[in-house]
């Protein structure tokens, strides 16, 4: 890839002044793909290439590159980064699965993603994929009914709450573990939290003290 991209793709870019960005990807990192392919090495192989580094603006995770983009974000801290498709579930469309891709975004947006895809935003009823995967959506289709999923409900704290151009801000105490924050374009700012727990919990924000249900994903607007 660093070949194609440094000797081929990069310098014809160039040459014709196609402004189109070039960006390493997909990076998986689970360890079959590891062992077999070598994601876990293409797009550091690519990044520190003399001749392909010049041309690439960014970086794109899928799925298992959960467990990679940490590392990749302390390597070159100024790469843009993006989760380009969210884990698909099973049909099953439960909250338990909504709260997991909850942490699915809380993970790639600490980590330095500036964009989370979810893979699916609509599907028939039984969540059947076009390559035959019955797979989660935010939303299912049955003729004129629709239904609203959970993962819709866990995707619109970010997608509403967090506008385009928002900046991350750090967090640190017992809930930052668990929590994201943003200051918006406009100054606002906006905390989104998750209780994974069975139990309630109360979280402290600076003077502020509210408490989380069970299993649920709050937003607070400060």
């Amino acid at each position: 890839m660093a070949d194609f991209i440094g000797g081929h793709l990069g310098p014809l870019f160039a040459e014709r002044g196609v402004e189109t960005g070039i960006w390493v990807g997909t990076v998986n990192d689970d360890a079959i793909a590891t062992a077999a392919t070598g994601w876990r090495d293409h797009a550091f192989t690519c990044l520190v290439d003399p001749r392909a580094a010049p041309y690439v603006r960014g970086a794109s995770m899928q799925w298992a590159g959960r467990a990679n983009i940490a590392a990749l974000h302390r390597a070159f801290p100024d790469l843009p980064l993006t989760q380009s498709e969210s884990e698909c579930g099973d049909w099953t469309n439960t909250w338990q699965y909504a709260m997991y891709v909850n942490e699915l975004f809380r993970h790639y947006l600490s980590n330095g993603a500036g964009t989370y895809l979810s893979w699916n935003m609509v599907l028939p009823a039984g969540g059947l994929s076009t390559w035959g995967w019955a797979q989660n959506s935010l939303i299912t289709v049955d003729g004129d009914a629709f239904t609203v999923r959970p993962e819709f409900w866990v995707t619109k704290h970010y997608a509403h709450f967090v506008r385009p151009g928002a900046r991350r801000l750090g967090l640190r105490g017992p809930w930052s573990a668990r929590s994201v924050a943003f200051e918006n374009p406009d100054g606002g700012r906006v905390v989104v939290t998750g209780n994974p727990l069975d139990t309630a919990v109360t979280v402290e924000l600076g003077a502020d003290r509210f408490t989380l249900p069970p299993s649920s994903v709050a937003t607070v607007l400060l």
